[in-house]
C-alpha cells in the first residue's frame, strides 16, 4: 500500500504556491497618494472640487470641509476651484 504523505505534501505545495501567487497578483506598484506623480493630481483635480457648507452644517462638518479644501488648493490651487 502506498503512503499518503506524498499526496498530502504535494496537495501542501501546491496550495502554498498558489496562494504565494495570489498574494502577488494584489501588490501595487508606485507610491500612491501625492507622491503619485503630476499625471494623478491632475486626474483628482479633474474628478474634485472643493466642497462648499451651509450655516446650517454642524462645525465637525464645516470644519472637514475645510481641511479638504486645504488639502484641494495645495495640490490643484484655487484658481482650479470649480464654483
Amino acid at each position: 500500500m502506498l503512503s499518503s504523505k506524498p499526496m498530502k505534501l504535494g496537495r501542501r505545495l501546491v496550495l502554498a504556491t498558489l496562494l504565494s501567487l495570489s498574494l502577488a497578483a494584489c501588490q501595487t506598484t508606485g507610491t500612491g497618494g501625492i507622491n503619485a506623480g503630476a499625471g494623478s493630481v491632475s486626474v483628482a483635480c479633474e474628478s474634485f472640487s472643493d466642497i462648499k457648507w451651509s450655516s446650517k452644517d454642524t462645525r465637525e462638518t464645516q470644519e472637514q470641509a475645510v481641511e479638504h479644501n486645504a488639502v484641494y488648493d495645495k495640490l490643484c490651487g484655487n484658481k482650479n476651484r470649480k464654483n
